[in-house]
């Protein structure tokens, strides 16, 4: 999977445009964000603030779901070869159901308030969020065909009485392999003083 999206973007600064229709979407989207943010603002709620990043995270969501598609073979052949994707309306529509479910999340969590006042409006708001849960989880299902059986390979057994495999020095990368200038160690005392917690 990852092989195929890595080709895809093999060319740098490769860029991610939208239809016409999506974008038209996605502005419409905006819109809605922006109005909410600001009687979010108004009531002083700090909501405003995840209603200022929505749009933001709409769009790297709805390019996640093209590179999805891309990675899943679920893409047309022929354009992936060519470069050609974009970011359809569908993309967006399922980013957007992934940023509402999101915001949903953090309602219930992060704010530790539930918005209904009786238990009943409560266990609904809780259902509803576990739906959507269920339904964005259904429409992201990778086909089989795309699972690679993997076989680990086995480790000896040691037998009583014998030692096992004992991590040593020589399981690990020298010091000396570093990453300061030239390839230098970051450990090396002539580059300064040496900060244990740099490796």
């Amino acid at each position: 999977m990852a092989r195929r999206v890595l080709k895809y973007f093999s060319t740098p600064h490769t860029v991610i445009e939208m239809t016409a229709d999506a974008k038209e979407l996605f502005m419409a989207y905006c819109a809605c964000f922006s109005t909410e943010q600001y009687v979010l603002r108004e009531n002083d709620d700090d909501g405003a603030a995840r209603k200022g990043t929505a749009a933001w995270h709409l769009g790297m969501v709805s390019a996640a779901q093209l590179t999805w598609e891309i990675a899943t073979e679920q893409a047309d052949p022929r354009s992936v070869q060519e470069r050609t994707l974009m970011i359809q309306k569908r993309h967006v529509l399922r980013a957007y159901d992934c940023v509402k479910l999101c915001h949903s999340v953090l309602t219930l969590c992060v704010k530790g308030a539930l918005t209904p006042t009786t238990e009943v409006g409560a266990l609904t708001q809780v259902t509803s969020a576990a739906e959507q849960l269920q339904s964005a989880l259904e429409a992201q299902l990778i086909p089989e065909s795309q699972f690679v059986p993997f076989e680990a390979p086995e480790e000896p057994v040691a037998e009583d009485g014998e030692a096992g495999h004992i991590f040593t020095q020589g399981d690990t990368p020298p010091l000396s392999d570093g990453y300061g200038p030239e390839g230098k160690s970051v450990q090396d005392p002539s580059q300064g003083p040496i900060i244990l917690g740099d490796r």
